[in-house]
């Protein structure tokens, strides 16, 4: 049930369209466009289908308990990180 929930999350789909529309050439085919899209749903579909078999584990869910803190804000600092570059480069 969480899985279909964050399938159908908009966060998730704006997240995608704003990389798409940073990385991909206007110009790209528009199958090729299609299999970019189809390339990311499958990707999210599979990295959450692990995320949730994994956390749903008993020693998983007590590593991640005692480090989410970290885990977040280390991966919080690389996005951010990744976010002002790309600023950086379209300001240039």
């Amino acid at each position: 049930m969480g899985l279909l929930v964050e399938l159908a999350n908009p966060k998730s789909v704006a997240f995608f369209v704003s990389i798409f529309a940073i990385a991909v050439p206007a110009d790209t085919a528009l199958w090729a466009k299609a299999t970019i899209l189809a390339g990311g749903f499958l990707v999210d579909l599979a990295w959450y289908g692990f995320a949730a078999t994994m956390l749903s584990t008993r020693p998983v869910q007590n590593v991640y308990r005692r480090f989410a803190v970290w885990i977040e804000r280390i991966l919080g600092t690389v996005l951010a990180g990744f976010g002002l570059r790309l600023i950086s480069e379209k300001v240039q």
